[in-house]
């Protein structure tokens, strides 16, 4: 039986965002979005190079997508020397955690 069902999972190029895909393109078509992906990344998932943090971008890279069934937010953040409690740092991971999620739903 073909896959008919579409799954966006953000962080999906790595770690356990790249678990999840892995998972889900039994059942699912696939879309792992995020800025990088490991080297031996599975072809039967779609990588789509995204900023989740930027509206306009997520629109253009997921302008295809007529419709999604299921949605992972593994998109996260590392903040190198403690940034995380600086105004900025702090800031950037909220984006990238909170925000983003607004962004593509």
């Amino acid at each position: 039986m073909p896959i008919t069902k579409t799954a966006i999972v953000t962080g999906g190029g790595t770690g356990i965002g790249r678990a999840c895909a892995e998972l889900l393109s039994q059942t699912h078509r696939v879309i792992s979005c995020g800025l990088d992906h490991d080297n031996d990344f599975p072809q039967n998932l779609e990588f789509r190079h995204l900023d989740v943090t930027d509206a306009q971008a997520v629109q253009h890279v997921l302008r295809d997508v007529t419709e999604c069934s299921a949605l992972v937010n593994c998109a996260g953040m590392i903040v190198a020397d403690k940034g995380e409690f600086e105004i900025g740092g702090f800031r950037k991971v909220i984006d990238v955690t909170l925000i983003s999620t607004r962004c593509i739903w």
